[in-house]
């Protein structure tokens, strides 16, 4: 009883932190800031310490991905190799029993055929493809503000490509994460970390909100968050930081990557969740 006791007022204490926080920020026009240019020093402690996000607009362009990237070059470079997608509206509830296998050009013909779509997507569960993609396609180019990454590293880049009309469900990541898009492009809905609290997280980093149109009836304290919307287009770069929520829809055909093990000042800052 003793150590009950304890957890549950520490867990009170950490909500009305939080919903201090989240109190605070509502004060102020606290949006996605829209860059166009960013140097190390302003990316650390502007951003990354204030666990602040932003978008780098053309921050990629200069990468040979954002003109090169399509489903053409993809089913014709890769078209033969066998994939893992995900498949379903309800993937994310059961990941393992959403998980099918095909070659590549027959998931990119399915996605054509059904030009609007949440059924079908090539997510980080791929690893497989996301490997012949960096090791065969050289097309990268640094990231001004934190130079040095490994883009070759399959255990730190994530591909993702689907059709128009994928949706991500609305959840958050343990780790800071750079989101760049490279062809087509993604709406994002953000909220910031210490909005956890309203966030009706009852399963894993996931939440069954749905920023798009939220039930009050169902989730009352969602009402209450103030969701900051952005348009991510081809060549731009979307900060996450840890612990950010978001929920993701393809406005278009849609291939983008993610990097989310990347280390800043020799350290990877985690999320114990």
């Amino acid at each position: 009883m003793a150590a009950a006791r304890k957890t549950v007022l520490e867990k009170v204490k950490l909500e009305g932190l939080l919903r201090a926080y989240a109190s605070m920020s509502d004060k102020v026009d606290f949006e996605v800031d829209e860059l166009t240019s960013l140097d190390p020093e302003r990316f650390l402690k502007d951003y990354y310490a204030t666990n602040r996000a932003f978008v780098l607009r053309g921050g990629a362009k200069h990468w040979n991905a954002v003109e090169r990237w399509t489903f053409d070059l993809f089913r014709e470079r890769f078209g033969s190799e066998s994939v893992d997608y995900m498949y379903g509206e309800q993937r994310y509830a059961d990941l393992a029993g959403s998980t099918r296998t095909t070659d590549l050009a027959s998931l990119l013909d399915l996605m054509r055929q059904a030009p609007l779509s949440n059924a079908y997507y090539i997510a980080s569960v791929n690893q497989g493809l996301t490997r012949m993609v960096l090791e065969t396609l050289s097309d990268w180019g640094e990231f001004e503000f934190l130079p040095g990454i490994d883009m070759t590293n399959v255990a730190k880049v994530r591909l993702w490509l689907g059709p128009k009309g994928t949706i991500t469900p609305l959840h958050c990541d343990a780790i800071n994460v750079l989101f760049v898009q490279i062809t087509g492009s993604k709406k994002f809905v953000l909220a910031p970390s210490h909005e956890v609290v309203h966030i009706y997280n009852e399963r894993s980093l996931f939440s069954s909100v749905d920023p798009a149109c939220v039930d009050a009836a169902a989730f009352p304290d969602a009402v209450d968050i103030r969701w900051r919307a952005v348009e991510v287009e081809a060549g731009d770069i979307l900060f996450i930081p840890l612990g950010w929520w978001h929920w993701v829809y393809a406005n278009s055909e849609s291939i983008s990557v993610s990097i989310g093990e990347f280390e800043i000042m020799g350290s990877l800052d985690r999320w114990s969740a």
